[in-house]
C-alpha cells in the first residue's frame, strides 16, 4: 500500500510550529472529555474524517472490499454494472507497486473523467498523476506524485522560507514535487517528468 508524506515538513521549520487556530470563535480548549466521562487536558485537539472507508454499501451489494472497494484500471467493480469513484475506492495505480486509496478531491474528479469516458465509449485506464493541496495558515501545499519510496531528496530554495520546493527521486527518476507557496508550480511539467515508464 503506498502512503504519502509531507517532505516539505521536514524541511521547513515553519511548519513545525503550525498556526494557531479555532474550530470555534470566541472559545478556547481546556480538556477533552472522553466517553467514560474523564477530563484530560488539553490545549489543542485535531481530529481526522474519513480514515476508514465506508464499504458497507459496496459489500452488501456484493462487491470486493478490502481497504475500499476494489476496482480495475478503468475503476470498474467486479460487476459490470458497477463503477467506484472517490475516497473510498482502492485502485491500481501507474505511480504506486501495489493498489492505493487516496483522499482527495482532485483524485475524485480525475477518475470521474475515466468512468465518464468509459460510459461514452471511450475506455481508458486511470493514469492521472496523484495531487493533493491544502491551505495551512499562510502556506499553500503542494503534492505532485507519491513520494513513497524515494531515496534522494532536492531542496529548491530555503529551509528557513516558506516558499520552497522539494523533489524527490527514486534511482535517478523523479517521482514526486512537493512545495510550500512555491512560485510557478506547473503540475503538467511534474506530471511529464514523474509518468512512468511504459
Amino acid at each position: 500500500m503506498c502512503s504519502n508524506w509531507d517532505s516539505v515538513s521536514w524541511h521547513a521549520p515553519c511548519r513545525r510550529k503550525p498556526p494557531s487556530c479555532s474550530a470555534r470563535r470566541g472559545g478556547k480548549v481546556s480538556a477533552v472529555e472522553t466517553d467514560d466521562g474523564r477530563m484530560l487536558p488539553a490545549e489543542l485537539v485535531g481530529y481526522g474524517i474519513g480514515v476508514i472507508p465506508n464499504g458497507e454499501l459496496a459489500a452488501a451489494a456484493g462487491l470486493d472490499v478490502h481497504n475500499g472497494i476494489r476496482v480495475d484500471e478503468t475503476l470498474l467493480t467486479e460487476d459490470p454494472a458497477i463503477s467506484a469513484i472517490g475516497d473510498a475506492v482502492n485502485f491500481p495505480s501507474p505511480y504506486c507497486a501495489s493498489t492505493i486509496r487516496l483522499e482527495s478531491v482532485q483524485n475524485a474528479v480525475d477518475q470521474a473523467r475515466t468512468v465518464a469516458a468509459r460510459l461514452v465509449g471511450k475506455p481508458a485506464p486511470f493514469t492521472a498523476l496523484p495531487w493533493f493541496w491544502t491551505d495551512q495558515g499562510d502556506l499553500k501545499l503542494q503534492i505532485a506524485g507519491l513520494l513513497d519510496g524515494h531515496d534522494q531528496t532536492v531542496l529548491i530554495g530555503e529551509a528557513e522560507s516558506k516558499h520552497m520546493s522539494v523533489l524527490c527521486f527514486r534511482l535517478g527518476r523523479l517521482i514526486a514535487a512537493d512545495e510550500a507557496s512555491a512560485p510557478g508550480f506547473d503540475l503538467k511539467a511534474y506530471e511529464a517528468a514523474t509518468r512512468p515508464a511504459a
